[in-house]
């Protein structure tokens, strides 16, 4: 699988494998580059915390252009559920420009989290994050593009990457540096 050194790469090419494709995909690279800049101001305990931080400063670099960033925002109904991407940025038309499916691993040395969440992960492989890998081709059919981004805090996946296979076509580890790895995948 290959590796990227975030600092070794120029804007946005750190999380893309072609440049974005549209305004509202600059915005969302643009909102994830600065949380990799600032990750270490925050203390987050769960991935709905991740998603609220990431979606406040869409919502900033919005500003008054024409899209609008909403979380759990139905895509479309499937037999007895919902299609609903932690985040999706629309259109002034409201068309679905970009879906975004977001993990969260928190460190396992962390006291103020009981270890009890822990046993032996908070988010699980199979069911969670490949799940929303496999799950970006069903969004792409309402979406101009998507993303699944797994925040793996102290490399709890990372490390056991050998074990735990991905499509490297569609995703690649980046180091953010102190410990915290992201699994992205487009």
């Amino acid at each position: 699988m290959k590796e990227i050194n975030i600092d070794d790469t120029p804007k946005n090419v750190d999380w893309i494998k072609s440049m974005p494709s549209t305004k509202s995909e600059e915005i969302f690279l643009d909102a994830l580059s600065w949380l990799r800049k600032h990750y270490g101001e925050f203390q987050f305990f769960t991935e709905r915390d991740v998603v609220w931080t990431v979606q406040k400063k869409i919502t900033e670099l919005i500003g008054n252009k024409p899209y609008k960033v909403f979380n759990d925002y139905v895509l479309f109904r499937e037999k007895k559920s919902c299609v609903k991407p932690d985040l999706v940025i629309l259109s002034r038309a409201d068309e679905v420009e970009l879906a975004v499916e977001f993990k969260y691993e928190p460190n396992h040395e962390r006291k103020n989290i009981c270890a009890s969440k822990f046993k032996p992960s908070v988010v699980f492989w199979k069911e969670g994050i490949i799940k929303d890998i496999n799950r970006l081709e069903q969004l792409k059919i309402k979406a101009k593009t998507a993303y699944a981004i797994l925040i793996d805090e102290n490399g709890f996946f990372y490390k056991q990457r050998e074990k735990l296979p991905v499509d490297e076509k569609k995703s690649s580890w980046i180091e953010w540096g102190n410990g915290v790895w992201v699994l992205y995948s487009q």
